[in-house]
């Protein structure tokens, strides 16, 4: 059977559920898809649309639906022609030109001319497009809307004009976001430590480019949860780490552990602190040295050693030996790790618990041999994990096809690694 007969068979089939998979399969063919283009079904037609494999000329005459669910995806599909887009971002319906603004492709006069209609929640999109022009957005930034105010204060390409209105609005989340852009000069970045909204100071403390000397002033904040998030900064000055370390708030501590930047005698300072949550902190930066991680791996806490775990940094003998820890979470931890040894991976592809098997699965070392194995384990939701996996192939799909749990066959039916042989065969179920 061709894989134009295949399709055609599935076309014909009297469940509806088939007709809207075929919809939204990329690997479907033109001509099938532009047969469902003309299905009764809203569903079926709007897959279609949101088809990106879909031709150009079919997605034209979609524009036309009568449907807006099927014109919303239209305008959002990024094979829909320019031509298409300009037409749609004139709809009568304004949720249809709220979509126009998602296409990726959009020119930049169509986000010109939608920053002017009079639908606020088109401009709101406008206003939070990456790909809006500068200058737009400083006149959005005058908007009556304070949402489309917000989204300008959170797009990174405000530029400092904008931002400098934003700073000074009334709104204190437009400030709170003003003060986290990437855009916020220096001047604007002084003005709004010295807010009397806390989240405002928050907001400075936490964008990456407040300069050492605001965030030195950021760290003596009389408020804690300012003091917190200067502490996660890695502009922090070491030296106001070190008396970060000290505070006696145990989530500025919390913070300091965080810190990408975190010097040798401060982790050490913190390995004694009472504060478990702070060594758990220390265990997960991905800057902790090997050398504490090892210390942190024979710790008593189970979290802790979660943490140590999931670790990239943390050495592949250290993953090793938790790979046997009496924690199931542990071990999920390590399975989980983008740094785990083929010889782990293997052992824990046999342990007795699913949800360590599970991971093994989703690991992104798993290997065939691994998939091959676990596609035959005694849980179907390993099964079926295996089933789901894109990684997983054709062969062992096809066997899974054959599955007694009807959730197996099902994600095997979702797998876009499917054959077409064996997707038509799976079609004859009336329940999959």
């Amino acid at each position: 059977m061709t894989k134009e007969e295949i399709f055609e068979k599935l076309l014909n089939s009297d469940n509806t559920h088939i007709k809207e998979i075929l919809a939204e399969n990329p690997s479907t063919l033109p001509e099938i898809l532009t047969k469902l283009s003309q299905d009764k079904n809203v569903i079926v037609r709007a897959g279609v649309a949101d088809n990106p494999k879909t031709p150009v000329d079919i997605l034209a005459k979609l524009a036309d639906d009568e449907e807006e669910w099927v014109r919303n995806w239209i305008a959002k599909n990024p094979n829909t022609s320019i031509e298409t887009l300009s037409k749609l971002a004139e709809d009568k319906n304004w949720r249809v030109r709220e979509f126009v603004t998602y296409n990726p492709n959009i020119p930049k006069d169509l986000l010109v001319k939608l920053s002017k209609d009079d639908a606020y929640a088109v401009r709101r999109e406008v206003a939070k497009n990456l790909k809006t022009p500068a200058k737009v957005l400083e006149k959005l930034a005058n908007d009556y809307d304070k949402y489309v105010r917000l989204n300008v204060a959170k797009n990174p390409n405000a530029n400092a004009n904008a931002l400098n209105k934003l700073s000074q609005d009334k709104n204190d989340e437009i400030r709170e976001e003003t003060a986290q852009n990437p855009n916020a000069t220096e001047e604007i970045l002084e003005r709004l430590s010295k807010d009397n909204n806390i989240r405002v100071r928050m907001g400075v403390a936490l964008n990456k480019n407040t300069p050492p000397h605001i965030l030195t002033k950021l760290s003596q904040d009389e408020d804690w949860h300012v003091k917190a998030i200067a502490s996660y900064n890695p502009k922090t000055p070491i030296n106001m780490l070190e008396r970060l370390a000290d505070e006696d708030a145990d989530k500025v501590r919390r913070e300091v552990a965080k810190n990408p930047n975190i010097p040798a005698n401060v982790i050490e300072k913190l390995l004694k602190d009472k504060d478990l949550d702070v060594k758990r902190n220390i265990a997960s930066n991905p800057h902790t040295p090997s050398e504490i991680l090892i210390k942190l791996a024979n710790n008593k806490d189970n979290w802790i050693r979660e943490e140590v775990a999931s670790n990239k940094n943390t050495p592949a003998n250290i993953l090793e030996k938790l790979s046997e820890d009496e924690n199931e979470f542990v071990r999920q931890r390590v399975a989980g790790n983008p740094s785990i040894p083929n010889e782990v991976l293997k052992k824990l592809a046999d342990d007795d618990k699913l949800f360590v098997r599970q991971a093994v699965v989703r690991s992104p070392k798993v290997t065939q041999h691994l998939l091959e194995k676990l596609s035959q384990d005694e849980d179907w939701e390993i099964r079926a994990t295996v089933a789901e996996n894109l990684n997983t192939p054709a062969n062992i799909l096809e066997r899974l096809s054959n599955d007694k749990g009807c959730e197996v066959r099902r994600s095997v039916a979702l797998n876009p690694n499917t054959s077409s042989e064996t997707l038509a065969k799976l079609s004859q179920e009336k329940y999959y």
